[in-house]
């Protein structure tokens, strides 16, 4: 890399599917949050589209279009869109700053050529640079061993990584996250008033942000519980609170919400019976793997993406592994900034490496194209 390159500044943008985390490299935590969606007024001749926060007052009058769908890119335009906005935000002359992606593990080839050339032929970015969100999300905490499960917005993945490489063999998925447990209480809620207070599609925010407040985890969870019983299981306890729906009525819901987040460790309850929970992702994952020491890796199950904050879903999980793993050394946790930890890796990443091959230039794209960049990114990723 030139001296020129080295001095450059460095934008990372972390794509998700519910919000895009972005933001100067050398800070401690992303300038921008993102939400992954763009809002066109309806009922209107007018061609107007709203990004960020300009749509918080208006969601009755916008339609959505949301770009990633199951952590894939699905609407290049409106995610373009998006990728300006944050560029235009972050105030920096595109030309002059590198941009560095973290990747989920099950991004297509595909998709990331085209990416890369959005930002080469569309924004004129001189170099891109790119990462696993797992070996990044371990960067964050000063690990390059573990086991990483990302419960996302769509997606929840589990994969192993030692000394900074991924078995690509046990890498697992299911599409099931965050959006899903929303989806759940929503259908949740409207049972229980017998459509009374039937909410609309323009209440579904209201509820992702009721989620975010009043779901936990509860540790003896079965799954008989309030299984014929959908009053019961959106009411577990006497604490009530009241939230205003979109035609400005308001229903009254118990503070304690378990059904809800408990399809992460049964997707029967969404119909998915042949998706595997959680838990099993997790031993899916270590049976798959050929690491030779992946037993002591589980003493660092690090858990990530915006459905690691639920209360009580770190002991659940650590205490459903160890009994269906049959191993005693499993430790489970999840830091504070796990919504962020791959943005903060990636910035751990580009500040202690630099060197020519962390790079793909602009120079070299015009004279090579996209032919070689997943094998110039990722082999080195991969336990081969």
């Amino acid at each position: 890399m030139s001296t020129k390159t080295q001095t450059q500044q460095t934008i990372i943008i972390d794509n998700g599917s519910d919000s895009i985390k972005a933001g100067l490299g050398g800070k401690d935590k992303p300038d921008l949050m993102v939400p992954t969606v763009v809002r066109k007024e309806t009922n209107t001749e007018k061609n107007e589209y709203y990004i960020g926060e300009k749509h918080e007052t208006m969601n009755k009058l916008l339609d959505s279009i949301y770009p990633i769908e199951r952590e894939t890119i699905t609407h290049w335009e409106e995610m373009e869109m998006i990728w300006s906005y944050v560029l235009n935000n972050l105030n920096q002359n595109n030309s002059l700053c590198n941009i560095f992606f973290p990747e989920n593990v099950c991004e297509s080839k595909a998709s990331r050529e085209r990416k890369c050339q959005i930002m080469f032929e569309t924004f004129g970015v001189p170099s891109i640079g790119l990462g696993f969100q797992p070996i990044l999300s371990l960067y964050s905490v000063n690990r390059t061993c573990g086991v990483v499960l990302d419960l996302g917005h769509s997606l929840s993945s589990a994969c192993f990584v030692q000394n900074a490489n991924i078995d690509p063999n046990s890498i697992q998925y299911i599409n099931l996250g965050g959006k899903d447990i929303t989806d759940y209480l929503f259908q949740l809620i409207n049972k229980k008033y017998n459509g009374n207070y039937f909410l609309q599609k323009c209440d579904w925010d209201i509820v992702e942000e009721l989620k975010k407040e009043i779901c936990f985890v509860e540790s003896n969870y079965t799954n008989t519980r309030n299984q014929n019983n959908d009053k019961k299981a959106i009411n577990s306890n006497n604490q009530n609170i009241k939230i205003k729906l979109s035609n400005n009525k308001e229903i009254e819901i118990s503070n304690g919400r378990t059904k809800a987040i408990e399809i992460l460790f049964n997707p029967n309850l969404v119909s998915l019976e042949d998706e595997p929970s959680i838990s099993y992702l997790i031993k899916n994952s270590f049976n798959n793997c050929e690491f030779l020491n992946k037993d002591k890796i589980l003493n660092s199950i690090f858990i990530t993406g915006g459905s690691s904050k639920f209360s009580g879903l770190v002991d659940r999980l650590d205490y459903e592994l160890k009994h269906i793993l049959n191993q005693n050394n499993i430790k489970t946790f999840s830091p504070k900034d796990s919504t962020i930890s791959s943005w903060v890796g990636a910035n751990k990443f580009i500040t202690y490496n630099s060197p020519q091959n962390s790079w793909y230039t602009l120079e070299y794209y015009n004279e090579n194209g996209l032919y070689d960049i997943h094998k110039k990114f990722y082999q080195k990723f991969y336990r081969m």
